[in-house]
């Protein structure tokens, strides 16, 4: 019997390594289209971006990213309590030193009582015209922006080498598992093939 047929396991898990390997490549690479033998050839990836950056964008808007929930998060009114110090520092400092400044007359007869009973008066308007302003926003937001869009368009823009490196780099030990699967795959198929060798050569001697 051929000796060499003992190696089966080990070229059929070198061969199944590298049909793996060979896989992944294909799933990134060549990034450009080729021709070879008269057939275009192009990664996976590349040759899906587009659809990819659309899945993508609108995977993000619908769960992840949504008008909604940034008017709901805006509109809170506990956002206008965050920034009620520096509206109230921006009211007193305007009751106190720029209306006087502009308007001297008007100053003289309003005195410090008057002034905390403005602001008072202001400050609470604010806080009831805040949501109803950034209701207004986000509407013409929502109006002027396909988020959607701008998304697909940025993952479009983004160059296909570095895609590779990030996807390679975030799975690089699943990417490694899939080889040894392919080797091990490869090794039991070999084992197969020179056990049934084996007993067909035995079954002839007899």
């Amino acid at each position: 019997m051929n000796g060499w047929l003992y190696l089966l396991p080990l070229i059929s898990a070198l061969l199944g390594w590298l049909i793996n390997h060979l896989l992944i490549c294909a799933i990134f690479q060549p990034r450009q289209p080729k021709k070879i033998l008269g057939f275009t050839i192009l990664g996976l990836l590349p040759a899906k971006k587009n659809k990819i950056a659309d899945s993508l964008a609108e995977l993000i808007c619908r769960d992840i990213i949504s008008f909604n929930e940034i008017e709901e998060k805006v509109t809170h009114p506990d956002n206008f309590q965050k920034i009620m110090p520096q509206v109230d520092a921006h009211i007193d400092n305007f009751l106190k030193v720029k209306l006087p400044q502009s308007m001297p007359m008007i100053a003289m007869f309003v005195g410090d009582k008057t002034t905390a009973q403005l602001k008072s008066v202001f400050l609470a308007e604010l806080e009831l015209l805040f949501p109803q302003i950034m209701n207004g926003y986000i509407d013409k937001l929502r109006e002027d922006t396909d988020i959607r869009k701008t998304i697909s368009e940025k993952i479009l823009t983004f160059p296909n080498n570095k895609i590779e490196w990030l996807i390679k780099s975030a799975l690089k030990p699943e990417f490694q598992k899939i080889k040894i699967i392919g080797a091990i795959t490869g090794f039991l198929i070999g084992l197969i093939q020179l056990l049934m060798s084996l007993l067909v050569s035995r079954a002839g001697a007899i």
